[in-house]
């Protein structure tokens, strides 16, 4: 059971020293402090990792994570919206594909969204990439979520 704030609190903070030279804005919406993943956390910290590092090589000026329980609140839906240039619908089906780099003018090998994807359905999860709202990509995730209090132990 992986509490999901204190770990994306983390890679926001991490996101933004990594990308301090291009000034991007990294934000989190209101994160419930009871939304825990169904796995281990430094599998989470891959996940998110990959994806929110991601969104930072695109984005212009802006990173947005968000973080709910699904409908049926059995899964954690995480979406990572970036402010880039964004991906046609080909392009999204693509960045899935290990070695798959669509430019090689950017930073990376091509293997963190594949890493994404096959951690996502070891864990019975998913992720798509979807047109964001802010005019980039976004990555979304559904995950297996653990919703019992956490006392900290």
């Amino acid at each position: 059971r992986t509490p999901v704030l204190a770990p994306l609190q983390a890679l926001r903070r991490t996101m933004e020293k990594l990308h301090a030279e291009r000034r991007l804005h990294f934000d989190m919406n209101d994160v419930p402090p009871e939304l825990a993943f169904r796995g281990e956390e430094q599998d989470f910290f891959e996940l998110m990792g990959n994806v929110i590092d991601n969104a930072g090589k695109w984005a212009t000026g802006r990173v947005v994570v968000n973080a709910a329980l699904s409908h049926d609140s059995m899964m954690l839906e995480i979406t990572v919206d970036d402010d880039g240039p964004g991906l046609s619908e080909h392009e999204r089906e693509l960045v899935f594909q290990r070695g798959m780099r669509l430019d090689e003018q950017r930073p990376g090998s091509g293997l963190g969204l594949d890493i994404v994807r096959d951690l996502a359905q070891t864990y019975g999860g998913e992720v798509q990439a979807l047109e964001s709202p802010m005019g980039g990509l976004r990555m979304r995730l559904l995950l297996p979520a653990n919703m019992t209090r956490y006392d900290g132990e």
